[in-house]
């Protein structure tokens, strides 16, 4: 199957084919909100499929396996892996060794000059805006795009931009 067109509010995704022992859905099972993603059948295929009271009925609260999922399947939708040669096991250590922070609006991650937390973040929804350093240069971040992979490379915690 073919997960395309995914997104949730502003938030976009690259489209996901899913192979045998994949699944698709869990957010819908567990919130009662509406599909995220369209998806299509790329040759005959054959499913299970549990609406979602026979799965509280049934499994109870798997919040955390649904959120992990969902934390894996966001790290391999990320432009940077999805079409990378890493395997799956490399894709479950990245997301095990990530974790889910929420900014608010008018939040400042990083500031010029000032040391910060070595880390590289991926963005899975919204968009931050980076300016300042020594060019001054403005730009857009947006879901998919990532930033602090000089800081990690480099071993230094302060920043050019912010």
């Amino acid at each position: 199957c073919r997960v395309h067109d995914i997104g949730i509010g502003d938030s976009r995704s690259t489209d996901q084919i899913l192979k045998q022992g994949q699944s698709f859905g869990e957010r819908t099972l567990l919130t009662g909100e509406p599909r995220a993603a369209n998806v299509t059948a790329m040759d005959d295929v054959v499913t299970l499929a549990m609406d979602r009271e026979t799965f509280q009925t049934s499994l109870g609260d798997l919040q955390h396996l649904i959120n992990y999922q969902s934390k894996l399947s966001c790290i391999k939708s990320l432009p940077i892996f999805a079409n990378s040669d890493l395997t799956d096991i490399e894709l479950q250590r990245l997301a095990d060794s990530t974790e889910e922070i929420c900014y608010k609006k008018g939040t400042k991650l990083c500031r010029v000059g000032k040391p910060h937390p070595l880390r590289v973040w991926f963005i899975k929804k919204g968009q931050l805006l980076v300016y300042g350093g020594k060019s001054g240069k403005i730009f857009n971040l947006q879901a998919g795009d990532y930033f602090g992979e000089k800081s990690i490379l480099l071993g230094t915690n302060n920043n050019d931009s912010s």
